[in-house]
């Protein structure tokens, strides 16, 4: 399938010219920007073709080999892009303040409380 490849290379050449341009990386980072760009895009495509498989869509390899090695691929994308969509997910409880009695905002505590302190640094 040569349109994959071709497609993961506009994509590479994009993100390439879109990390030198506008991000402005030097050459060595915008390069490395466009193989993972390329890495993604293929994993999505593997994600596609299993999928089209699947709903019988399209016909499945016939070397035994190429349709072991793409199944694991698509495999490794797919629970890749999860975990990475993980940190993107707004947490569903609101952080609540911490009580006063942790924070030390107490105007009683005067910090004499910890074993040690006056003898560290002198304090009598």
């Amino acid at each position: 399938m040569i349109i994959f490849w071709i497609f993961t290379f506009f994509v590479g050449s994009s993100a390439f010219a879109f990390a030198y341009i506008f991000l402005q990386l030097g050459l060595g980072l915008s390069i490395a920007y466009a193989v993972l760009a390329m890495l993604v895009c293929r994993g999505l495509l593997s994600m596609a073709r299993r999928w089209l498989i699947f709903r019988d869509r399209l016909a499945p390899e016939t070397d035994v080999l190429e349709r072991t090695v793409e199944t694991n691929r698509a495999i490794f994308w797919k629970r890749s892009l999860y975990v990475a969509a993980v940190p993107t997910v707004p947490a569903r409880r609101e952080l609540r303040p911490l009580p006063r009695a942790v924070l030390h905002l107490d105007e009683d505590w005067q910090g004499h409380d910890e074993p040690g302190r006056r003898q560290l640094w002198g304090e009598d």
